[in-house]
């Protein structure tokens, strides 16, 4: 297998169906991280937007921020998990 730049499998080096199990079960986990950050970024955000300072104001800019990402990962993984099952059923019928 090869990674791109950015350290993502090019999926086109996967050569087994193992190896697509493999990406997908990886990709589960990642998915099961992203949506906990998520909550956990998401509440904690919302605790440092009632507090009215100028430091809790902005940190919560940053949380609503990470928020994004993982939300953005989330559906980034939700496509990935698609090709790789359309990819595994390629090598199937090889």
């Amino acid at each position: 297998m090869t990674f791109d730049e950015s350290g993502i499998c090019v999926l086109e080096s996967i050569t087994s169906v193992d190896e697509c199990e493999a990406y997908k079960e990886f990709l589960r986990r990642e998915g099961h991280r992203h949506a906990s950050d998520l909550e956990e970024m998401a509440v904690y955000g919302g605790r440092l937007r009632a507090i009215d300072t100028v430091y809790t104001h902005a940190a919560a800019e940053f949380y609503n921020s990470a928020v994004k990402r993982h939300g953005d990962d989330l559906v980034a993984i939700g496509k990935r998990l698609l090709e790789i099952e359309a990819h595994k059923a390629k090598l199937e019928g090889k």
